[in-house]
């Protein structure tokens, strides 16, 4: 009994050794909204949130490690019309925590990860959030192999949106406090991907299948089967200009297993250390020929409009720069143009136009202010947006 107690207290004053990293980051959100270019009656959403981090080393070399991470924000909404309408709401989420170890093979690395933590698909449009499960990773210089398997049941509605096999939100209960339980589905994926196979270009395959389940959570999909097949190229053309190219095929139960597509390109230009320029496209499939309309797991925004536009029946190109004013000040430009394509005929949808100035006054206070505005082809689907940010870390 001595023996164990003292093997017990040597463990823990081994681990507590290693360097405990803590952080906590306090943010403040300032955003007026004006619709239907109507600017009488604008909408201010006030938030203010805190984070905290930790991250606790659990060897000596710091592979195996645990970190989590907890956040709290108090949100009001006022819109000034005739009547007024306000609203608050206090949301509490824990967005990660996990254990997770490196081990070195030869020249390549095994990596687990298990717990809570962030998983995004090849394209990050797909399937791009926090869920509680497991990552399996073997990473060599020659190719890399994913497994991936996750429960979405016990996330948080109201941070995390889900969306239907027809691309409409699953909702949260506005009335419930702090947490409101995820619609739940199992997810898996496996992937692979050979870096810089040809001529430094990298091609990756992947396949993420998602099966809808019971939960604690009051909002439950019935059969919802979905199976996205990606295949990915990216790489470098020169010393300056890189790209990656992406084309996706969802099968799902909804739509007894006839395939929707999406596929995206986008090309990053640097001129200068300090100045980049991006140029992108993508295709998000209606119905047309024999395709069915296409819709991402994780609810993701193309259009800045009223309606908030997803990766759904759209065409979309868009031009962005971004470029270093000075050693504190970042300065970020875009302008897209949208398209519907509900079926065989395109519809123009309208053009947005975003800007944001950041300045990195010290290494840990930031301030930003971004605009952005959506020039509908429907008047009523127009939508300007003013935001003010501060962000102080410690």
């Amino acid at each position: 009994m001595k023996k164990s107690a003292v093997l017990a207290l040597s463990a823990l004053f081994t681990v507590s050794a290693f360097s405990l990293e803590t952080k906590g980051i306090i943010s403040n959100e300032s955003q007026l909204s004006f619709s239907e270019n109507d600017y009488s009656v604008p909408s201010l959403v006030q938030k203010d949130s805190l984070t905290a981090s930790l991250r606790q080393p659990l060897s000596q070399s710091g592979k195996t490690y645990f970190s989590a991470e907890a956040m709290v924000s108090f949100e009001y909404d006022r819109t000034f019309s005739d009547p007024a309408y306000d609203d608050t709401e206090i949301l509490a989420d824990l967005t990660l925590f996990k254990l997770a170890s490196k081990i070195p093979v030869n020249k390549a690395n095994f990596c687990i990860a298990a717990g809570r933590f962030s998983m995004a698909d090849a394209t990050s449009r797909i399937y791009n959030q926090n869920a509680d499960g497991i990552l399996l990773q073997y990473l060599s210089p020659y190719i890399e192999l994913n497994a991936y398997g996750a429960y979405t049941g016990l996330l948080n509605a109201k941070t995390v949106t889900i969306l239907t096999p027809v691309a409409s939100a699953y909702g949260s209960n506005s009335d419930k406090d702090f947490y409101d339980f995820a619609t739940a589905y199992i997810a898996g994926a496996l992937s692979i991907k050979f870096p810089y196979l040809l001529f430094n270009q990298s091609i990756t395959a992947e396949c993420f299948a998602f099966i809808s389940t019971e939960g604690p959570g009051e909002m439950t999909a019935e059969d919802d089967k979905r199976i996205y097949g990606t295949l990915a190229l990216d790489g470098p053309l020169s010393s300056s200009f890189f790209y990656n190219a992406s084309t996706s095929f969802l099968f799902s139960e909804e739509m007894d297993y006839k395939a929707a597509n999406y596929s995206a390109i986008k090309a990053d230009i640097f001129p200068s250390e300090s100045f980049m320029l991006s140029v992108s496209g993508c295709y998000a499939s209606g119905k047309q020929g024999a395709f069915e309309a296409f819709t991402t797991f994780t609810a993701s925004t193309a259009g800045l409009n009223v309606s908030e536009k997803k990766y759904n029946a759209l065409a979309m190109g868009g031009l962005a720069c971004a470029a270093r004013i000075s050693p504190e000040v970042i300065l970020n430009l875009g302008g897209d143009i949208l398209f519907d394509i509900p079926e065989t005929e395109a519809e123009y949808s309208g053009t947005q136009v975003s800007a944001a100035l950041t300045y990195q006054a010290f290494t840990d206070l930031s301030l930003s202010l971004s605009a952005q505005t959506f020039i509908a082809d429907k008047e009523e689907e127009s939508k300007s947006t003013f935001k003010l940010m501060l962000s102080l870390a410690f």
